[in-house]
């Protein structure tokens, strides 16, 4: 089930993940009907795992767009190394960007998203998810 372009009419989003993969593909989505509808959108690149990078990141997306209305946390790394040939080190910065990451994004976004978890009122999806 798609978004139509209406329902994105002056929504200002932030995609995890959008230098490449799923997230280039819902970032390229999201910028084609919002530029269909006059918007415009903006690159920022962060480290999820990185509180101060992702204040950073919201608050120029805030200075230059106005609020969030739409958080999609999609960055995420894999290891393909066994666990008994994989170090803390690494495994500690898969969970960095896979579990802290979005959590980091969530907390940052929700001062500015002009609601707490509101429900959209066309349907049960929450506006903002992670």
């Amino acid at each position: 089930m798609g978004v139509s372009d209406q329902e994105l009419t002056g929504r200002v989003a932030i995609v995890t993940g959008a230098g490449a993969g799923i997230g280039a593909g819902i970032a390229a989505m999201l910028a084609e009907a919002g530029e269909k509808r006059g918007g415009r959108a903006i690159t920022v690149t962060a480290d999820v795992s990185d509180a101060h990078e992702i204040d950073a990141l919201v608050r120029q997306t805030v200075t230059e767009l106005g609020g969030i209305d739409i958080l999609v946390n999609n960055v995420g790394i894999a290891t393909t190394e066994l666990v008994e040939d994989l170090d803390e080190e690494k495994w500690r910065g898969v969970l960095d960007v896979n579990l802290t990451g979005p959590f980091l994004c969530c907390k940052a976004v929700l001062p500015h998203s002009g609601a707490s978890w509101r429900r959209s009122p066309a349907s049960d999806r929450p506006e903002l998810c992670a």
